[in-house]
C-alpha cells in the first residue's frame, strides 16, 4: 500500500533542480512493510532491514515515516536524505 506523491522520491544528479517538496513522491502507507536502502544517521539500521511502516508526518521539507524494524529499533526515516524501497 503505497500513497503516492506526484515527484520523485531519491536524489539525483538530473533531479538537483527540483525543490525538497518535488524530491518526495511514493510515501507508503501505516501496515506497509519497507527495506531500508541508506540511513543518515548514526545509529542507522543496517541497509536491508525490514521493517512496517506505523506512521506518517509530512515535516515540510521532508517527510518523517515512523517504522518499527524487524530488528527491534523504531527509528523513523526521513525522506529526504534517507532512502527505502516497499518490500
Amino acid at each position: 500500500m503505497l500513497y503516492r506523491r506526484n515527484v520523485p522520491n531519491r536524489r539525483s544528479p538530473e533531479r538537483e533542480h527540483e525543490s525538497d517538496e518535488e524530491r518526495k513522491s511514493i510515501i507508503p502507507l501505516p501496515g506497509t512493510r519497507v527495506r531500508c536502502l541508506a540511513m543518515n544517521d548514526p545509529q542507522a539500521v543496517p541497509a536491508g532491514t525490514l521493517g512496517t511502516v506505523t506512521d506518517i508526518t509530512d515535516m515540510g521539507a521532508w517527510v518523517r515515516i515512523g517504522v518499527r524494524w524487524d530488528n527491534g529499533s523504531r527509528l523513523a526515516l526521513a525522506v529526504p536524505p534517507d532512502r527505502y524501497e516497499p518490500e
